[in-house]
């Protein structure tokens, strides 16, 4: 007799002492296993059932002792050869991975009344669902319930013959800004620069920016990564005035407007208040920065 290989892995082993040895794995999508799966040319045996199959995605090893023990309680003429006559029985399988699962439980959700943009938080990760290749991939949604004052819920997960209790919570998403791309120290942000990303509630800090507006026009105060939150301060307002820089000085009284050259003694942002030296009269006045190399004096 042979054994009947549908998938032929030869795992080759090389070492001076060692001879070449060969497993075989058999593929199939039966929920049984049969004689004729395992041996070759056994005419109506190969239609025994021996066994379960493995679940979808798993492996069944039978090992050589375990074939000849299979063989002779069948009446079935097969001996070992001189190699590794091992089998790997394995289950074919399509999966269903996690965020198919949290769309299925969200549309149900929604169903029971749940609006706005929310998230779901497991007490025990999902992981994908492996079901037999010849099931239908739709999900569904049984036995949900749900807690509004809690925010809690359970339900089973029914895909193919596959059924998973699962439960969890509901949480709040927001929308926080982030970079489309890197940033580098200096930079000044556009509104072009920015994007988003939606975050739980319970996971945004004090120190993150939640507010788009706040970060356009200001500038990065360290090499900025993309999609990641920004912090406050990961931002700085511009600096409208240099110290050293020469400026206008623009002297506001009532409906008089004078203007004259000036220095600026310090640095500083828009709505500041910093030392500047009038450069006709050699004075140090304190003015307001209200433009780019603009300062008032009130």
């Amino acid at each position: 007799m042979m054994i009947r290989s549908l998938f032929c892995t030869v795992i080759a082993l090389t070492a001076l002492t060692m001879p070449a040895t060969a497993a075989t794995i058999i593929q199939t999508d039966a929920p049984v296993v049969r004689l004729g799966d395992i041996f070759h040319n056994i005419g109506s045996k190969a239609d025994v059932i021996i066994s379960d199959s493995p679940q979808p995605g798993q492996d069944m090893v039978m090992g050589t002792r375990h074939l000849l023990r299979l063989a002779k309680a069948h009446g079935v003429a097969w001996k070992p050869g001189t190699g590794d006559d091992t089998i790997i029985l394995r289950r074919t399988a399509q999966s269903i991975n996690v965020t198919q699962q949290e769309t299925a439980l969200k549309e149900a959700l929604k169903s029971k009344g749940l609006e706005g943009d929310f998230g779901l938080a497991f007490p025990k990760p999902l992981s994908d669902l492996n079901i037999a290749s010849s099931d239908a991939t739709a999900i569904t949604v049984d036995n949900l319930q749900y807690q509004p004052q809690s925010k809690q819920f359970s339900a089973t997960l029914v895909a193919g013959a596959k059924q998973v209790k699962v439960q969890g919570h509901i949480v709040q998403l927001i929308s926080v800004p982030v970079l489309k791309s890197p940033v580098q120290k200096g930079q000044v942000i556009s509104a072009q620069d920015i994007g988003f990303i939606e975050m739980k509630a319970e996971d945004i800090k004090n120190s993150l920016v939640t507010n788009p507006d706040s970060v356009i026009g200001m500038v990065a105060t360290k090499t900025l990564e993309s999609n990641k939150p920004l912090r406050l301060n990961d931002i700085n307002a511009q600096r409208l005035v240099e110290r050293g820089q020469e400026i206008m000085i623009i002297y506001s009284t009532g409906p008089i407007q004078l203007t004259a050259k000036g220095k600026a003694m310090q640095n500083g942002q828009e709505d500041d208040v910093v030392q500047v030296v009038n450069l006709g009269s050699n004075l140090t006045l304190d003015a307001r920065v209200t433009g780019n190399g603009v300062v008032t004096v009130y």
